[in-house]
C-alpha cells in the first residue's frame, strides 16, 4: 500500500472524567492491579506483530491519554518495556506521552521507544502562550487581539523543540 500502520495493543487509558486542571472525578478509582491488567502482554504484542506486519507498535506500559491530575506523574513500567523491546522487532511507541514526566520519557526513548505522543502537552503550551499575552511587545494591536494564532504556533513550536532536545534526536531526520 505504501504507508505506515502503527497499531495500538494493551489499553492505553484515558483521562476522560478529568475536569479542566486534570481532576478526576471522585467516583473514578483505578488501583494499580486493574492499570496493570491493561498493559500490553509480551506474549501477545509478538503475535500480533508476526500476524498482521504492522510498522510500529504502541505499547501499554503506564501512561494514559489527556492531562494527568495536578502532581501526579505515572509509572512507567520498564521492566515490561524492556521486555516488549527484546521480543518485538518493530519501532515501539508511547500514546499518552504528555505530563508523563522528563526523566520518564527521556528515559522510555534511552530504553526502546522510539516515538512518543505529547499531543496535550503540544497543545496546552500553544494555549498558554495566547493567555500570557506571547505578542504582548507587538505594535500591531490588531495581531495581538484578532490574530492569536501566531502566538499559539510559536508555543507549539518551542514545546516541540524542548521534547525534541529531550528525546536527544536534534538534527536526526
Amino acid at each position: 500500500m505504501g504507508c505506515s500502520v502503527e497499531a495500538e495493543l494493551g489499553h492505553v487509558g484515558t483521562n476522560i472524567g478529568a475536569d479542566s486542571e486534570g481532576m478526576l472525578g471522585s467516583n473514578t478509582i483505578i488501583t494499580e492491579e486493574d492499570k496493570k491488567a491493561t498493559f500490553t502482554k509480551v506474549e501477545e504484542a509478538v503475535e500480533y506483530v508476526e500476524r498482521t506486519k504492522v510498522d510500529c507498535l504502541a505499547v501499554a506500559i503506564g501512561t494514559v491519554h489527556g492531562l494527568y491530575p495536578k502532581g501526579l506523574k505515572p509509572s512507567i513500567d520498564f521492566e515490561l518495556l524492556k521486555k516488549l523491546r527484546d521480543a518485538v522487532k518493530v519501532p515501539l511507541v508511547i500514546h499518552g506521552g504528555s505530563g508523563s514526566g522528563d526523566d520518564n520519557l527521556a528515559r522510555a526513548c534511552k530504553e526502546g521507544i522510539c516515538k512518543v505522543n505529547i499531543c496535550s502537552d503540544l497543545l496546552k503550551k500553544g494555549r498558554e502562550y495566547i493567555n500570557n499575552g506571547y505578542l504582548k511587545d507587538s505594535d500591531d494591536m490588531l495581531t495581538k487581539l484578532m490574530y492569536p494564532l501566531p502566538a499559539y504556533y510559536a508555543g507549539y513550536s518551542d514545546m516541540l523543540e524542548y521534547y525534541i532536545d529531550l528525546f536527544k534526536s536534534t538534527n536526526k531526520a
